[in-house]
Formats: C-alpha cells, structure tokens, sequence
C-alpha cells in the first residue's frame, strides 16, 4: 500500500523487482500520478480528485477583494509537479489574480514575505516538504509559523490543515480518505480480487470554515457559500451559562410577578383602607348626631334661656319706647344691647352644634385644644346644670397646638363626658364633679384626662369597655368608646381606662403635639 503521488510512481517503477506477486493499493494518490497508465489486474486505488481552481474560487467568493495569491509550495520534486499542474489549471484567473510562488524561496524568505504582503491579499498553502536550501519540515510546522506571521487570510487544501490557521474552504476530507482506504484494504485481506475492488474517486467535502479566522480576518459570514459548516465557534453567553440566565430570569419574573402582587395587594389595601375611614367617618357622623340628640333637652333648655332673656327685653324695651322719656333712652339702650348679647349667645351655641353635627372631610391641622375642650364643656353646660354635676377645667398656662382633627376630638370628649355624667346618675351630690386635665407629657405628647365621681369599671366592664357595641346603658349602642379610640389611634394616641383609687375611673388619651408649633397662652 502506497500513500500520495511519488510513492506510487515509485510503486510502479519498481514493482517487477520489489513485489510482482503481491496486490498493490494506490492511496491518497490524485488521478493525475495514474494517468499515464491504467491499473493492473492485482492493483487498486483509493484516489482524489484536487479541485484547486475551485479552491481559489471560494477563497475569492470570501475575500472578493483580493488582487494577489502568494502560493506556498515546496521546492522537491512534490513541489515542482503541482506547481507545473497549478499554473495550467489556474490560467483563467490570470486576468484579476497574480499569483506568487514560493517554491525558489527559503522558509525564512517565505515568512519575511508573509508578513509585508500588500492590501487584498490572500494565502493558499498546498504541500511544502523541502524549502529552497532543502531543509524538511512538517506541514503543521510550517502552517502555524505562516499563521504566526502573515498579515493575510490562508486557504488550503486538505482537511489536515485545518486549525493550524486556515480560515477554510472545500477541503479534501482525509480522515474520509483515510476509511476508504481501511475499507478497500480489508476487503482485499479478506480474499477479494483488487481488479473487482474499484471505488469512485474522492471530491472535496463541503465548504468548512474556522470561526476563529473569520473573527480575526472580520470575514462576515454573509459572504460564504451557501451551505458552509463553522467550525470552533465560541459559544454564546447563552449557550455558556443558559441554566443561570434561565434561572435569572425565572427568578426576575418571580420577583416582577411578586412585586406586582404587592403593588395589587397595596392598591386593594389603599382602597380598603379609604372606604374603612369614609365608614369610619360616617359611622363617627351618626355617633355624634345621636350623643347630641341625648342633648336635645338640655341644648333646648340652653337656646331658651337667650331667647327667653331677648323676648323680656325686648318686651321692657317696648314699654319705655310707649313712654318716650328722655330718660327711658338709656334704658332701651341697655337693652339693646342685652339683646344682642343674648343673641349673641344663641348663635354660639348653634355654631357649636352645627361644626359637630356637620360631616365633612377635614384633615389634620393644627388647634388649640384646652378651647376646643371648652366649647365642649359650654356645649354640655345646660346638660351638666340639670343632672347636678360640676365640671371643671385645668390647663397648663401655656400649653402647645396639636395636630388632628378638632371636631373628631372633641368628639372623643364628648362621648367622655357624657359617660362620666351617667356614670355618677346614682352618685351623692357631693361626689357629682367631673374632672378635665390637660398636661403635657413629653415634647410630643399631650394628655387629656376624664375623671369622674362614679362607682368605677368593674372587671369585666375593664375588659371590654372599648369593644364594639359593648354598653352598660339599657339605650345605648356601645359604640362610643370603639369609636373613640379609633380616632385617637388614627391621630397617633392611646385611649385607655382606669380606676381611681377612691371611686370613680379616669379616662385618658394622648394627642400629638403640633411639629413646630408655637406655645399658645390660655386666658
């Protein structure tokens, strides 16, 4: 068995005297070394067809640019056939490509000439063997000492050469060759006559490309044939590390589907909370009409009294306008003037009803609570007169605004008081005295506290004062305090109870002061 073109010529020279009974197989022999002959009856070949005009025709399809092939060929006698042969076959490129041929070079003369090629050059390395000086050297050798140097693309023929820095092209397939070889040899061993073993020629395989030499040469892959494989393409970050993106990424949905329900879950609580106020408002609403509808009788009894004093007035005043004295003058003026401050007195106290009994959307704003706290007290004057009970005020002189809303907290006071006063209904005229203290309790802080005369809570009254529509009153609806200290909660305070420790209970709640807010003296 021979391997390439000079060794079966050798083969057949000296077949006669070196082996004339044994089967001869020609391999990876190109038909042009069997063609002055055709084969004998105990011969067989496993031929190659070189099509290297083709080859320059992909490298020109890649690089239509290229004006100059420097052709790297050995100078032995391997060198000197193809280079008759290629010039012949190349002849029709003549007329766009100059071809350079290194087989009168040495290797150190090709490398120096590889790396000052001009502008739309190209490389084409074919066999090398012997340079000029006739020193041997391995293609493998040679191509990465090209590679290392040359400042042009390289193209080559044989599937060998590729990864040693040939960008690619239509290859003779060799481990191909290398099977049809083992395959017609076995055959042969096997008691097959080599006349009857006759396989096709072998053709280029399809166009192969080196993906790191189109990166390095910035060859797009637009411009190879139709069909090329790429081969050692780096591969992409996904490709790379598809698990951990797709775990990122799985794990941003998450995260995007998690906010997006909190952002859900905040819109639905925003909206529970707004429709919780406005029914906690309303609900507020109708416990102040109904606490101030207890007050009908002593709100009555306190209109009547300016109204009563404005109609005896005005009735005197009658009777010195029928006299006409010039000193009757004085006396109508006094009581005009009686009049007007009993009318005066009137329109307080519908103001103060009519800002409680309003419903409307007020937000936190910055009062005086000790005057608030007394128009509570004026409110329930008449009430407290006719159940006997006496009510007193203390403030700190100077005392801070708060921050809230004054009806809502007056509110809370008046729902106080108005439990203090039922609490002491069974209680001693002695004992019929309710309490109101305002104190400051820290920088932040105020605290108003109801104490009254009564019996006190009782142990389960302790417990569930503050739940919702929990009362001791045989009419009420037990939801006064629940109310109450809801409001207080939503203004930032504790509403709590307590018993005194003589008799009665103290109900206290704290109350923001006003950020900045200056000290407001109380006369």
């Amino acid at each position: 068995m021979t391997v390439a073109g000079p060794a079966a010529v050798f083969a057949r020279k000296h077949r006669r005297e070196l082996f004339p009974g044994t089967p001869l197989l020609f391999t990876a022999v190109d038909e042009r070394y069997l063609r002055d002959a055709p084969l004998g009856d105990n011969e067989s070949a496993v031929s190659v067809i070189n099509d290297f005009p083709q080859l320059i025709d992909g490298a020109l399809q890649v690089l239509p640019e290229t004006r100059q092939v420097f052709m790297v060929i050995g100078s032995g006698a391997i060198g000197q056939f193809w280079r008759r042969e290629l010039e012949r076959d190349l002849k029709r490129f003549s007329d766009h490509v100059t071809f350079i041929w290194s087989s009168e070079l040495s290797l150190q003369d090709i490398l120096r000439r590889v790396a000052s090629l001009p502008s739309h050059s190209a490389i084409v390395y074919f066999t090398f063997g012997t340079d000029a000086q006739g020193g041997a050297y391995a293609d493998t050798q040679i191509l990465d000492d090209l590679h290392a140097r040359a400042n042009a693309p390289m193209f080559g023929g044989h599937s060998s050469f590729f990864g040693h820095g040939i960008v690619g092209g239509s290859m003779m397939s060799i481990d191909e060759l290398a099977r049809n070889t083992a395959d017609v040899a076995s055959r042969i061993l096997n008691g097959e006559s080599p006349a009857s073993v006759r396989v096709p020629p072998q053709l280029p395989s399809q166009p192969r490309f080196d993906w790191r030499e189109l990166q390095h040469w910035g060859i797009p892959e637009s411009q190879l044939p139709a069909g090329a494989e790429i081969i050692y393409r780096s591969p992409s970050v996904w490709e790379t590390y598809h698990w951990y993106i797709a775990a990122i990424i799985a794990a941003l949905i998450l995260q995007a589907a998690l906010i997006m329900a909190l952002v859900l879950q905040r819109n639905r609580q925003r909206r529970a909370d707004s429709e919780l106020q406005r029914t906690r408002g309303e609900l507020a609403h109708v416990t102040r009409i109904s606490a101030l509808g207890e007050l009908s009788a002593s709100l009555a009894h306190e209109l009547k009294q300016p109204l009563t004093a404005m109609t005896s007035n005005a009735q005197a005043g009658r009777r010195f306008m029928a006299k006409g004295g010039p000193d009757d003058i004085e006396e109508v003026r006094e009581i005009l003037g009686d009049i007007v401050q009993a009318g005066l007195h009137a329109n307080a106290v519908i103001d103060r009803v009519r800002s409680m009994v309003k419903n409307e959307q007020r937000g936190a704003v910055s009062f005086d609570i000790t005057n608030a706290i007394r128009d509570v007290v004026l409110l329930l004057h008449s009430d407290a007169v006719m159940r006997k009970i006496s009510v007193s005020l203390q403030a700190e002189p100077e005392m801070p605004a708060v921050q809230g809303d004054r009806v809502q907290l007056q509110q809370v006071v008046l729902n106080l008081l108005l439990n203090a006063f039922d609490a002491m209904k069974d209680s001693d005229r002695s004992d019929r005295t309710v309490l109101l203290d305002i104190a400051r309790v820290d920088e932040h802080m105020l605290k108003v506290s109801v104490t009254d005369g009564g019996p006190g809570l009782s142990a389960e009254s302790a417990e569930r004062v503050f739940d919702a529509f929990y009362t001791t009153k045989s009419n009420g609806l037990g939801m006064g305090l629940s109310i109450s200290r809801s409001i207080i909660e939503a203004h930032g305070g504790r509403l709590w109870a307590e018993n005194n420790l003589r008799r009665g209970a103290t109900f206290s709640f704290t109350i923001p002061i006003a950020m900045r807010a200056e000290s407001i003296t109380n006369r």
